[in-house]
């Protein structure tokens, strides 16, 4: 019971922005009260809290354009590694690239399918996919290990929805890994 609830924690905060800063905001707090023995690892593994730099939706390419790349915020990463984003971004302009990053973008589904939430982690990627497809873009990059494996993993999770498959699959052939 006390692991599900848990789990039902990590789930409502994890992949929610918005709530994981605030529950980053409150982490100072919760190392002088009582926690519950569960938690108190999580408090520990717990980055430091800071204003993480927010990334722009375009970050246009200097220089001779190559193409268009959809970045992919992330969940955590946008929270706690959000300066990392905004480099990358920069980056990959400084090599050419139109930089895209939709603020509409949610969670990829990486948690719930590699925790075994597989329905909840599949509508996930059905919204990312949509998300993105609004743009015409060249490839798609993730800085988030977790996050770039289950965006590959897209065409072959979602091969039996009839409504998804060709979507998934032209969505995970673009996906590359920042450091690729």
């Amino acid at each position: 019971r006390r692991d599900r609830l848990l789990r039902s924690l990590i789930f409502r905060v994890l992949p929610h922005p918005r709530r994981m800063r605030v529950a980053l905001a409150l982490q100072p707090l919760g190392r002088h009260l009582p926690v519950p023995g569960s938690l108190a690892p999580l408090l520990e593994l717990a980055p430091p809290w800071r204003a993480a730099e927010r990334l722009p939706a375009l970050t246009s390419a200097t220089g001779e354009r190559r193409g268009r790349i959809g970045l992919l915020a992330g969940c955590v990463q946008r929270v706690v590694f959000g300066d990392v984003n905004a480099a990358t971004a920069r980056v990959l302009a400084a090599e050419g690239w139109d930089v895209v990053a939709p603020k509409a973008q949610a969670c990829c589904g990486a948690l719930s399918i590699h925790a075994g939430r597989l329905e909840e982690g599949l509508g996930r990627a059905r919204r990312l996919i949509d998300t993105f497809a609004a743009d015409d873009l060249d490839l798609i990059v993730a800085n988030a290990a977790g996050c770039s494996s289950s965006l590959r993993d897209y065409a072959p999770l979602l091969a039996d929805d009839p409504a998804y498959a060709e979507k998934a699959r032209a969505f995970s052939q673009r996906v590359r890994d920042v450091f690729e």
